[in-house]
């Protein structure tokens, strides 16, 4: 049966083989994963450690950005349902 692993466990076993105190196949027999998984994880790590720190990355500022562009659409749906009802009030008897 496959084992699935959580982010947790991706990255608790990416640190370990990160540390090369093992090799990736004695570390993916010791936490159940194949190796080449284990190998993979171990590279993602490499290149993506660096995101953690980048602030202009960040999912807190993309966050910042989203709401500010929902804010922007709720303004402009209200903006748009007043000039209907003005154009309703115009151009009713």
């Amino acid at each position: 049966m496959k084992k699935t692993f959580t982010s947790k466990d991706k990255a608790r076993i990416a640190l370990v083989a990160l540390t090369e105190s093992d090799t990736l196949s004695a570390i993916a027999a010791k936490h159940g994963a194949h190796p080449i998984q284990v190998g993979l994880w171990k590279k993602k790590a490499k290149e993506e450690l660096h995101t953690i720190f980048d602030t202009t990355h960040s999912e807190s500022t993309k966050i910042k950005a989203l709401e500010q562009k929902v804010d922007e659409l709720h303004r402009l749906i209200g903006t748009r349902d007043e000039e209907l009802a003005w154009l309703q009030k115009k151009v009713a008897p």
